[in-house]
């Protein structure tokens, strides 16, 4: 999670939030106007650092999962195994 928030950060400071497309998975595109890699930053250094607690919930396989609410997304962190 810390090396992928690094990463969003580091493409969002590179790109100043021009990105035309934004590649949610290996086999999907999507239009991505300015700013979302900023926000999407933001939201995974809020996980990391502590200041989005997040819910409990499930993944889409019913997998214990940390549920971040980010206003027009949702990050869904797997709960550690104990």
């Amino acid at each position: 999670m810390e090396v992928f928030a690094a990463t969003l950060r580091r493409l969002a400071d590179q790109s100043g939030g021009l990105a035309e497309r934004d590649l949610p998975g290996p086999h999907a595109s999507l239009p991505c106007p300015a700013g979302p890699a900023a926000a999407a930053a933001d939201a995974f250094e809020a996980i990391v650092d502590g200041t989005s607690a997040g819910v409990p919930g499930g993944d889409l396989l019913g997998r214990p999962a940390s549920r971040h609410e980010f206003g027009e997304f949702t990050v869904l962190r797997p709960l550690e195994a104990s």
